[in-house]
């Protein structure tokens, strides 16, 4: 059975010593240096993975927020009142040079909020 080492949480307390899954401190001279640099890169993959996840969330939050002005404004614009507060939108970069695409369904579109069941921005070039 391979013996899965972390890093542990509490290393500043323990110098010297690593965590495995149980919980048990090892020394550091017995993890081998591929299981250390193992550990290592998860854990700095795992932060840039959260760092980039909060920033797709802001985006996407910013990217709906977006559409959903867009839609209101051309709604008012064309006097076209819709038949509810869901539907999907699709918005093309130009007619005239169809380079992007975005693509949203929206479950929920009003003035204070908007929430979406998903959605997708795609190059077309």
């Amino acid at each position: 059975m391979t013996e899965q080492i972390t890093q542990a949480s509490s290393q500043s307390n323990t110098p010297g010593y690593w965590q495995d899954a149980n919980g048990n401190l090892v020394p550091q001279s017995r993890v081998k240096p591929i299981d250390q640099l193992r550990d290592q890169t998860v854990y700095q993959l795992c932060a840039q993975a959260e760092t980039e996840s909060l920033a797709l969330r802001a985006f996407k939050l910013t990217a709906m927020a977006d559409v959903a002005a867009f839609v209101s404004t051309s709604l008012e614009n064309y006097g076209v009142h819709t038949g509810g507060t869901k539907g999907n939108v699709t918005l093309v970069s130009c007619q005239v040079d169809p380079r992007h695409i975005v693509r949203g369904r929206i479950s929920d579109f009003g003035f204070g909020s908007v929430r979406a069941g998903g959605g997708s921005v795609h190059p077309l070039g």
